[in-house]
């Protein structure tokens, strides 16, 4: 399991690479991440503001990366995984600020329903 930790890691390719070394033929990785695609990071990038979780500087949160589904699903690829589900944690219909999972946890079947507009990627990919 590899849960919201690419995000903060500059070499990317080396920890799945390793991943895949360490992984028998047929073993499951889950991974997690925020998705920079989400419905209110597009909403974000149309007013003119940068989308949650980045900014200027590597500062608070201290994200070094940044991947939309496909991105990260063609990331798997290359490092000899197959994506078998994609789905997201919740999709924000509101600001976040205003409505979130914690508050209203019914959102949660809208990341089964959009899982590309979703706050979060989640993906279970099996090693090749």
């Amino acid at each position: 399991m590899l849960a919201e930790v690419i995000e903060h890691v500059v070499d990317t390719d080396h920890v799945l690479g390793e991943i895949a070394r360490v992984l028998r033929p047929g073993g499951v990785l889950v991974i997690t991440t925020p998705n920079l695609a989400s419905l209110e990071n597009r909403v974000r990038l149309l007013l003119g503001r940068y989308p949650m979780w980045m900014d200027i500087q590597i500062v608070g949160t201290g994200h070094v990366r940044y991947y939309t589904p496909r991105m990260l699903r063609a990331h798997l690829q290359q490092h000899g995984f197959r994506v078998e589900r994609h789905v997201g944690n919740w999709v924000p219909i509101l600001p976040q600020r205003w409505l979130d999972d914690r508050a209203a946890p019914w959102l949660a079947i809208t990341g089964d329903w959009w899982p590309s507009l979703a706050m979060g990627t989640l993906m279970k990919a099996r090693r090749e």
